[in-house]
This record gives structure tokens, C-alpha cells and sequence, in this order.
């Protein structure tokens, strides 16, 4: 039955239910096998034909909390959480959040290039190195950040530097995956990523980590700063 039953994107897109990738999220999600297995064989009792990917997380996040799978919940609400929040309370957020990680950031300057003016989103410096910060919010937590934004970044990190900015990385910072092709020049690149279970050191300084990392009450504290509640 499953398989032939269709789902909703957030986007529109219609596409088969996949078990498999249901399965392989709640798992990166940390929530034990046993339990994930329980989770998706329940989410296949309530299926119907162009449900849409909320109500199915609807029944996740229902089933979490029935188990009592904190971790889980957490996890699965917190991606749910960054694409609600306006881009500018976004932008805000991501200069609170490297500010618990010791950057000194300052957000929204103006700095006038070789070629044009700047409007950058977050500057920050540790350790004497200084990072041009473009924070992308997309409202659907399933759309990529692509190839588009990247060469975005990079001509604007040129553009700067030929104006003796004293630059020395770009860095996206989005709460969303990021696509092959703008890993792939972004590599070539040397620009630093930060996405959807995606970091410049791999997953573990991917952006939920980063916040799984502060601990609740620091988290309280970041969000009630930059007025998201």
C-alpha cells in the first residue's frame, strides 16, 4: 500500500512515499532503531494518497513525544523552527549564535567594494582571521541552497578584497541543505559552509549541531536576544 501512496512537498512537488529516507532521518535524528522502525510502521497506518509532508510530521512528532524521545522531537522541531523565522530575525540569530561560539559579528554593514557597494549579513573574526558571513533562510526546510548563491558569494568576497577589506573567507550560512555543485566550488573555492547536517568539519559543526552544542538554556537566551519567540 505505501508505495503507491503519494506525497506533498512543501513545494508542491508529487512524489512516492519512500520508507527508507523516512527511516534514515528519524535514525539521524538519533532516536533508537526499535523505536524508529515503531515510528514508520505507524506513520504506514495513517497514510493516505497526496498527504503532505506536515501531516506526516505531524504523526512523527506525536509518536515522538508518546515514546518520549526528547532528542528526537527536538531535532525534528528545530528544522521546522529555523524556516519560521523571518530572514531578518534569521540573520540576527546567526550572529547571536557564533557569538556563543566566540566570534565577535556585526550585522548588516555596508562596505563599498572595488566594482559596487555591499550590504553584508553577518562579519565576524576569531582568532584575527575575518569571515564575510551570507546568511541564506529558505522558508521550506526541504529546498537546497545552490550553485547560485555560491558564485553570489564568491564575486562579492573578490569585489571586497580588491577594495583591501582585509577578508580572509567567505562562509554561507543557511538553515537548509546545501547542493552538490555548490559544495563542489565551494571546495575549489575555499568557502566555508554551514548548512542542514552540513559543516565545514562535516556534520558535527553542521548548524543543528551547533545549537544542540549551547544546551537549552543558553539556547533560551539566543532566541529571546534577537525577539524570535
Amino acid at each position: 500500500m505505501a508505495a503507491k501512496i503519494r506525497v506533498i512537498k512543501h513545494d508542491g512537488r508529487i512524489q512516492k512515499f519512500d520508507r527508507d529516507k523516512l527511516l534514515g532521518s528519524l535514525l539521524r535524528s538519533r532516536v533508537p532503531r526499535a523505536e524508529a522502525e515503531k515510528i514508520v510502521s505507524e506513520v504506514g497506518k495513517q497514510l493516505f494518497d497526496k498527504i503532505s509532508t506536515g501531516e506526516i510530521y505531524q504523526i512523527i512528532y506525536q509518536q515522538l513525544k508518546d515514546q518520549g524521545l526528547e532528542t528526537g522531537h527536538r531535532m525534528y522541531r528545530l528544522r521546522e523552527a529555523l524556516s519560521l523565522l523571518d530572514s531578518m530575525v534569521f540573520e540576527q540569530f546567526v550572529g547571536r549564535l557564533l557569538e556563543k561560539f566566540d566570534y565577535q559579528c556585526s550585522c548588516n554593514q555596508i562596505l563599498r567594494g572595488f566594482c559596487s557597494e555591499h550590504e553584508i549579513d553577518v562579519l565576524a573574526e576569531k582568532e584575527g582571521k575575518r569571515y564575510l558571513v551570507e546568511v541564506k533562510h529558505h522558508q521550506s526546510p526541504h529546498r537546497d541552497s545552490g550553485l547560485r548563491i555560491i558564485l553570489t558569494l564568491w564575486a562579492r568576497l573578490e569585489d571586497l578584497g580588491k577594495k583591501g577589506e582585509g577578508l580572509d573567507q567567505a562562509w554561507l550560512f543557511t538553515n537548509t541543505k546545501i547542493s552538490n555543485h555548490a559544495k563542489k566550488y565551494a571546495r575549489c573555492k575555499n568557502i566555508r559552509l554551514t548548512g542542514w547536517r552540513y559543516g565545514a568539519n562535516g556534520s558535527d559543526d553542521s548548524i543543528e549541531k551547533m545549537i544542540e552544542k549551547l544546551g537549552k538554556k543558553e539556547i533560551s537566551e539566543l532566541v529571546e536576544k534577537v525577539g524570535a519567540i
